[in-house]
């Protein structure tokens, strides 16, 4: 959900529950379509934030965490990007 401020109306919450802070994420700068992005620790906090912002931003993410639960929870979340 965009929210207005000092970014401007291109920042969005991380979408984490314990999570308040911001991504700045406007696809016209950001545009990461045909490229792939392998994030290790992508399955929470910093690590997600940055591979849901990749995926938003168009990537197709690769996340590497050592718990497999973890990591295939938040594989599932990066799915509503479609990827």
């Amino acid at each position: 959900m965009p929210l207005p401020g000092a970014w401007g109306n291109n920042a969005q919450t991380c979408g984490l529950p314990h999570c308040g802070s911001r991504l700045l994420v406007d696809n016209d700068i950001l545009d990461l379509t045909g490229r792939v992005a392998l994030v290790t620790g992508g399955n929470g906090g910093i690590g997600f934030g940055m591979a849901d912002a990749m995926a938003e931003a168009g990537a197709d993410v690769c996340i590497w965490g050592t718990r497999k639960e973890k990591t295939d929870a938040a594989a599932e979340k990066l799915k509503r990007h479609g990827r």
